[in-house]
């Protein structure tokens, strides 16, 4: 019983791992005095990650859009000698043949005090559209990312505000790269073959005293 429940227990682990992406991108505009991070420069690079579960539920669905609650999910960005890593707030996804195209927006949100040392509220998003309406499987997260499949747009938005004024920039998504994962799976049998072997000596050793 401990051997067949450990077995699926850490199996069940590594099926649901998020998949895990890595960007570049580079500034093409912003704000022209910024109030908290020192002002962008077109041409400055932005460095990050995000990670979803593309097995996730959605928590909505209007047949155009639908939107996932996704506690998995996490991004982070290096940009303008300062860093962010947050929880995603919500992933959206798009079939929307007027405006969005198909597409995956993620979003981060964040309120408090002193955020990034200025700032009061923070967002920022990675946006991949395409104009292909069949590149997405009803509202489905895509379980696989590429980036020459979002032409329409591809990049990465930031936002923050405080009293003393708004500073954004967008920066478009050059380089889209899927993050190996460590191989955990490949290890699964034998730790749960020691977890057996454990169970198994231990229930020996309490006979054996009996």
């Amino acid at each position: 019983m401990l051997c067949a429940f450990a077995f699926l227990a850490l199996t069940n682990l590594a099926v649901s791992a998020p998949v895990t992406y890595s960007f570049t991108a580079e500034i093409v505009s912003g704000s022209s005095s910024f109030v908290g991070l020192r002002t962008p420069a077109i041409g400055d690079e932005v460095f990050g990650q995000f990670a979803y579960d593309p097995e996730e539920k959605l928590t909505y669905d209007n047949g155009y859009y639908a939107d996932y609650d996704n506690p998995e999910a996490r991004t982070s960005a290096s940009f303008l000698g300062t860093s962010v890593s947050d929880r995603l707030t919500h992933i959206q996804v798009f079939d929307d043949p007027i405006y969005w195209g198909d597409g995956i927006i993620l979003n981060a949100h964040v309120t408090g005090t002193d955020l990034l040392g200025s700032y009061d509220v923070i967002s920022y998003q990675i946006v991949l559209l395409s104009s292909n309406l069949d590149l997405l499987d009803r509202l489905a997260l895509p379980k696989s990312l590429a980036l020459s499949d979002y032409e329409k747009d591809a990049y990465f938005w930031f936002f923050g505000e405080n009293d003393k004024g708004v500073d954004y920039f967008q920066a478009n998504i050059a380089s889209l790269s899927f993050v190996t994962p460590v191989p955990v799976p490949a290890a699964l049998p034998l730790l749960a073959g020691t977890i057996c072997f454990f169970g198994a000596a231990c229930g020996y050793r309490k006979k054996f005293s009996q």
